[in-house]
């Protein structure tokens, strides 16, 4: 079992687990669970590390979850199931499937991270939820008993799951249906004007996705070339009258309704986040992105409490100027 292993993460601190591993199939991933409990460990699993925000030091095993490969299932002609290796790449998968004429992830373009990931967190973006279309997932259990929870059983909700913060269960796999027939969806705010710039009268899957691709690269950062680890805060959710104080506070509050019988609404964290300044109020190390203040870059910083602290402070300021508690969306080791 290597000691002091560097745990891989994209806001490029510097992190190093007890104990860690790249584990590329499922006879590894139980090797490392049985010697974790005869050690007493705890076995943590990663994937590129695109939504942690890692401390400077990690007790116990690190896992980073490299399974390969993409099986066809099933087949009709409306419909693809794939099952697919947790190690796989998310944005090359989607690719993969676009190439193959498996539709329905293009709205998902370009987010970081592996597909084993993509459940834990039910990935969302530009209208659309990972859950959508995944019908199983594959786990090991702390024991390293096999299991298959249907999508009911994963318990999926905005950016959440059975698997968040749940050391019970290590993601080896990912079953999802996807469809043969093209489907566009445009219907959240800027994907329809960004194909039209593009002059796609009656856009493709293919167009879909160079249309997300381009609105993704136009206001987030490259995490290659400006370290971060994607969206930091969740939007959160408020009761009516909550957001109608808020409305007197912020000009042209952002609301979105949910499709719920509690009468809330979603706001927009970036907005909130935005209207205290917090894109001025960044270090020489630390900063939220000037397009977008849900991500915070790193510009020189080593260690993940500085990260963590400047999220914080946002958190506070909010809390204390707004009345709204914003929830860290990464998770933090």
């Amino acid at each position: 079992m290597p000691e002091n292993f560097s745990i891989p993460n994209t806001m490029a601190v510097r992190s190093i687990a007890e104990y860690g591993d790249e584990l590329t199939n499922v006879e590894q991933v139980l090797q490392a669970l049985h010697q974790c409990r005869e050690q007493n460990l705890t076995f943590t699993p990663v994937g590129q590390g695109s939504n942690i925000i890692a401390s400077t030091h990690v007790a116990g095993f690190v896992g980073v979850i490299a399974i390969q490969g993409v099986e066809l299932l099933g087949e009709s002609q409306a419909s693809v199931d794939v099952r697919v290796g947790a190690g796989e790449v998310w944005h090359p998968f989607v690719q993969r499937c676009l190439a193959q004429g498996w539709y329905g992830l293009e709205n998902l373009s370009l987010i970081p991270g592996t597909v084993g990931a993509a459940p834990i967190q039910n990935i969302g973006a530009y209208g659309v939820e990972v859950s959508s279309f995944i019908t199983a997932v594959e786990v090991l259990d702390r024991e390293g008993v096999r299991q298959l929870f249907s999508a009911d059983q994963c318990q999926f909700a905005y950016r959440t799951s059975l698997f968040r913060n749940n050391v019970d269960y290590v993601v080896t796999h990912v079953h999802m249906r996807l469809s043969r027939l093209p489907q566009v969806n445009t219907t959240y705010p800027g994907v329809a004007q960004m194909l039209e710039q593009m002059g796609c009268e009656m856009p493709t899957p293919e167009n879909l996705a160079q249309a997300i691709v381009r609105i993704r690269q136009a206001k987030l950062p490259d995490p290659n070339e400006h370290p971060n680890s994607g969206s930091v805060f969740k939007n959160p959710v408020v009761s009516r009258a909550e957001a109608a104080k808020l409305a007197e506070q912020i000009d042209n509050l952002q609301q979105f309704e949910l499709a719920d019988d509690a009468g809330n609404v979603k706001l927009s964290a970036a907005q909130l986040i935005d209207s205290l300044g917090w894109k001025e109020k960044g270090t020489a190390q630390i900063a939220c992105w000037h397009l977008q203040p849900l991500v915070i870059v790193n510009n020189g910083t080593e260690k993940g409490e500085d990260v963590l602290a400047f999220a914080q402070s946002i958190q506070r300021d909010v809390q204390t100027s707004l009345g709204v508690q914003l929830e860290l969306e990464p998770i933090v080791l």
